[in-house]
């Protein structure tokens, strides 16, 4: 049963034997009024209100419980997942190079600059350049200079640009006794205007002053 306070309009859940133990009388535990609990019983046996108040047998009101929203839940977890997200695209904008160095992360990254209309580095994998070939001799026309003949393939998956090259002269004991390094425009006929594309050859062709008898062997550095 429910009874309702005349003067606040609060309501109760009573019991027969509640009424009876008190003489009928209820005191509202909100405004503190004594009612008649039996003259203001509630027809219906459902509260409309979405909390209701228990009585003791003194009529003093007990702690109200309000159950938790589920849409405020979805709301605030949708909220916080919007802030990970926007949080997560400002730190990939700032760090997009670094990012995109990494193959696993460079299409992600990609499609991340095509939204934003942001600007990435060239893709660059130094370690897909591979050396077919390569030779040095005494060039045909001029005393003390080297002619440098040499092949290297773009491995990469993906167009890069040229690479610099290190030429590096060794004496016996492999130190180097000579170095210089040249860009793509040194070595090539034409500086060039697009990458390499991916396993496309590219030929070197250099003449160098000879680092004189000391020079016993060469390598070569992609930079």
């Amino acid at each position: 049963m429910h009874t309702r306070c005349p003067c606040c309009r609060t309501t109760f859940r009573v019991s027969e034997g509640q009424l009876a133990a008190a003489g009928g009388k209820v005191r509202c535990g909100a405004c503190q009024t004594a009612f008649d609990g039996r003259a203001q019983l509630l027809v219906a046996t459902r509260v409309p209100t979405p909390t209701t108040r228990g009585v003791d047998d003194l009529g003093i009101g007990t702690r109200t419980y309000v159950p938790r929203s589920t849409l405020s839940t979805i709301g605030w977890t949708l909220l916080n997942l919007a802030l990970i997200v926007t949080l997560a695209g400002q730190y990939a904008y700032h760090h997009r190079a670094a990012l995109a160095a990494q193959p696993a992360l460079r299409p992600g990254v990609e499609l991340l600059c095509r939204v934003a209309r942001c600007d990435l580095p060239p893709w660059r994998d130094l370690t897909a350049f591979e050396l077919t070939s390569r030779n040095v001799q005494s060039h045909p026309k001029f005393d003390r200079v080297l002619l440098l003949d040499a092949t290297f393939v773009n491995r990469s998956a993906r167009p890069q640009p040229y690479p610099d090259l290190l030429v590096t002269f060794l004496d016996s004991a492999e130190r180097a006794v000579a170095r210089r390094r040249f860009s793509p425009a040194d070595y090539l006929p034409a500086p060039p205007t697009t990458p390499l594309t991916a396993g496309a050859e590219a030929h070197v062709v250099l003449e160098i002053l000879d680092p004189g008898d000391r020079a016993l062997g060469y390598e070569f550095t992609f930079m």
